[in-house]
């Protein structure tokens, strides 16, 4: 993985062979979390792109065979305030596209209860999840973030105090449609 210092930035021909290098970036993110700390944090999101991914990685028996499952533990970047069975939830999407899939135990995924009525109620939640697991030690080791369908990134995160768990604070965000 590159660090900071070494960004790098690669045309690929299409959204398949995104997805793919996005798949071996994670494969090995997980391999080097697990040899270094006998884990592997991440957190997910939602989306098209993000999706093809978690596919793959439970589709393709090759990449399937190479993560760590069992010591992986999966969270959420964002949800949407809706029910986990809504087609609308990252949730749904990432269990149908790679939890389920995966066979990964409900054990090691923390998710956002976008089904609240509050949503302050489910930040606040899903805070003390994350400080509970985590304890002020821990970091998230990758970040799955999508900004097109020709776009994704994987992000390996390294040592660094601006990522520690205690400048995280989840935050119900609203926004307007139509």
């Amino acid at each position: 993985m590159t660090g900071p210092a070494e960004r790098e930035v690669r045309i690929l021909p299409d959204a398949a062979a995104i997805t793919r290098r996005a798949a071996e970036l994670f494969v090995q993110a997980a391999q080097e979390a697990v040899a270094t700390s006998d884990c592997f944090t991440v957190a997910l999101s939602g989306g098209s792109t993000p999706k093809s991914l978690y596919s793959l990685l439970a589709d393709d028996a090759g990449l399937r065979a190479q993560l760590p499952w069992e010591k992986m533990h999966f969270f959420f970047g964002d949800e949407r305030h809706v029910p986990p069975d809504h087609p609308e939830s990252n949730f749904r999407m990432a269990n149908e596209a790679l939890f389920a899939k995966a066979l990964v135990k409900a054990a090691r995924i923390t998710r956002i209860k976008g089904e609240y009525a509050d949503a302050e109620k489910a930040a606040l939640e899903y805070e003390q999840a994350l400080r509970g697991y985590f304890m002020g030690q821990g970091r998230f080791r990758a970040s799955i973030w999508s900004c097109s369908a020709w776009v994704m990134k994987v992000t390996p995160f390294r040592s660094s105090r601006a990522l520690r768990l205690y400048t995280l604070r989840p935050i119900a965000l609203w926004f307007a449609t139509g």
